[in-house]
């Protein structure tokens, strides 16, 4: 098999990423617990792309302070939900009105699950 045709489990790729992620922005408060579940569900570029314009606008132009990522694992489906606030709450009504940019920046895999005056919760989910 050539090495770009590799298959990378989705679990052990995603942990690796959140590492990175943390290096990345150490600043910001990224909750993440790494999971002792496992699935067959494989990491892929689209997932890759839509996870970095997500991030991107998070905390570049949306300017998030908190992010929790809660994983609920299945053999066969991952899905992952980002609660992101902001950094002050007195900010709230202009991180609301940040919606359409964000909502802009989303990939097919991504959606908007709830957004509330202090949060906007993402959810996303890979299958096989």
């Amino acid at each position: 098999m050539e090495r770009e045709d590799q298959k990378i489990l989705f679990v052990p790729a995603f942990e690796q990423l959140m590492g990175y992620v943390k290096k990345l922005y150490p600043t910001q408060r990224i909750n993440y617990q790494d999971s002792s579940e496992s699935s067959k569900v494989c990491m892929t570029f689209s997932f890759l792309k839509g996870f970095q314009a997500v991030l991107e606008s998070l905390l570049n132009e949306i300017g998030v302070f908190v992010l929790n990522f809660e994983m609920n694992i299945d053999e066969y489906k991952i899905l992952i939900n980002i609660e992101a606030k902001p950094k002050v709450i007195k900010n709230a009504k202009d991180f609301y009105e940040k919606r359409s940019v964000l909502e802009n920046k989303l990939t097919k895999e991504f959606s908007i699950e709830r957004w509330k005056t202090n949060a906007v919760v993402i959810q996303t989910m890979i299958e096989m």
